[in-house]
């Protein structure tokens, strides 16, 4: 029986189907193998169409396939030097139109493939914390999300800049973190450790800037807080860092920074008077054993008095 399809009130015959081959099959191409075969098609490459496909598949599996903690790191480092000023005002002065695209196509690769922080398998998750803790990129990423380059917009809603947002975040506890590891009495332990614990004004800064500076408060980072790192926090909040936009300038007490919204100043005075109070319990302590111990002394000598 023949086969019909019916169209409205037309009854047709439906035409034998034939295999045709696809367009892409008569294209001769190949795929980047690996990050240095990207790097050299990325060098060679003259047209900004060439440009923008090289960014698009810059994290594709084929690359990510096989690719070494070292590699991962010279390509987030690359990444975030393109992205660079994508949205600064001044910077895009210096860039022509299709060098703003290029910059926003690698910062829109970035926010899905590196600063996205759901969803991660826990091979995943250890292989960007290796890449995030190497030297190069703990300075890279601290480069880039300073405040003076403007690469994040605070308060912006936009799906992006929430996912760049949460990345830094993340980035400033887990720096933080291993700052805690820091033991001054024996500094080789870790250098990680040591870097972390120098660049903790960096990422108050961020904070700063993120309008979070509430994680100084949390439990684990709160009570770390040593003597050298208050009184160089105490410094910053004197500069006007954590107050408010309209107020942030020099100031010359931590009453007068806490005047001005200094969130920072406040937790400084809190800690100080913690630190105070943890002092005071000290001395207590001591003077409450040398009175046990005098008084120990005192039974001794009246019972060999009286002997």
């Amino acid at each position: 029986m023949q086969d019909v399809t019916t169209f409205g009130p037309f009854n047709m015959a439906k035409p034998p189907f034939t295999c045709e081959r696809h367009v892409l099959q008569e294209k001769s191409f190949r795929v980047s193998k690996n990050w240095q075969e990207w790097k050299g098609a990325w060098d060679s490459a003259e047209r900004f169409d060439e440009l923008m496909g090289l960014l698009h598949s810059g994290f594709s599996p084929e690359i990510d396939n096989g690719i070494s903690i070292e590699e991962s790191c010279d390509r987030l480092c690359f990444y975030l030097s393109v992205a660079d000023g994508f949205k600064r005002y001044r910077h895009m002065l210096s860039l022509n139109p299709s060098e703003r695209l290029l910059a926003e196509k690698a910062w829109k690769m970035l926010c899905g493939n590196f600063f996205a922080t759901a969803g991660l398998s826990d091979y995943v998750r250890g292989r960007r914390e290796s890449v995030m803790f190497s030297q190069r990129v703990l300075t890279k990423l601290l480069w880039f999300f300073d405040p003076r380059r403007e690469n994040l917009s605070i308060g912006d809603d936009g799906h992006k800049e929430k996912l760049a947002a949460g990345f830094m975040r993340f980035f400033v506890g887990k720096v933080w973190h291993w700052g805690n590891c820091y033991d001054k009495k024996h500094p080789s332990f870790s250098n990680l450790s040591q870097e972390s614990y120098a660049i903790r004004p960096q990422l108050v800064r961020l904070m700063d800037y993120d309008g979070h500076l509430d994680f100084l408060r949390e439990k684990g980072v709160i009570e770390k807080l040593d003597a050298d790192t208050l009184i160089l926090f105490e410094k910053m909040a004197l500069e006007g860092i954590g107050a408010s936009w309209s107020d942030k300038f020099p100031v010359n007490s931590l009453s007068e920074a806490v005047g001005n919204g200094s969130e920072l100043a406040e937790i400084v005075m809190i800690l100080k008077e913690k630190v105070a109070f943890s002092e005071k319990q000290k001395l207590l302590q001591e003077a409450e054993r040398e009175r046990r111990v005098a008084e120990e002394k005192i039974t001794r000598l009246s019972g060999s008095a009286s002997k």
